[in-house]
């Protein structure tokens, strides 16, 4: 198969066991697999003609430098071993203004609501390590975790 002949569909095997093969669908979407699964190392292992991307690893979503999927519309969800997962802001980062916060694929957040909106009218829910509290629960919580640390 030349590369001329992969713009119309097909798959482009590569010499080494080790390094995936392109698969480029009738749409114009880019897929690399190694050993039947979604797989690539040194980039997004599929990519649709609209601009979204996405990186895996062994046939689940993964990327440590970013989101591991990137929506044509700006909206990105970061993924770790095919959970979601951010230490550093929200794994659910929705153009809408819906943030939500994971670790580990569980809702968790421990300065301020694991699920909620950017603006001061959207709903809230406050979570730690996937169990839920109310507001007044979770300041007070948090309170006493603060405390005992000082």
């Amino acid at each position: 198969m030349t590369i001329e002949n992969l713009k119309h569909g097909g798959i482009m095997e590569n010499n080494s066991p080790n390094d995936p093969s392109l698969e480029v669908g009738q749409a114009g979407t880019n897929r690399w697999r190694l050993n039947g699964e979604l797989h690539r190392v040194d980039g997004p292992a599929v990519e649709y003609t609209n601009g979204q991307k996405e990186w895996y690893l062994n046939g689940v979503w993964h990327r440590v430098d970013g989101p591991a999927v990137e929506y044509a519309d700006g909206t990105n969800h970061w993924y770790l071993n095919g959970k979601l997962h951010r230490v550093d802001g929200p794994a659910k980062d929705d153009i809408n203004g819906r943030d939500e916060w994971y670790l580990n694929g569980v809702w968790h957040r421990e300065d301020g609501p694991a699920v909620g909106k950017k603006h001061e009218h959207g709903e809230a829910h406050w979570w730690l390590h996937g169990k839920h509290y109310s507001e007044a629960d979770y300041n007070m919580l948090m309170f006493f975790r603060l405390s005992s640390k000082n």
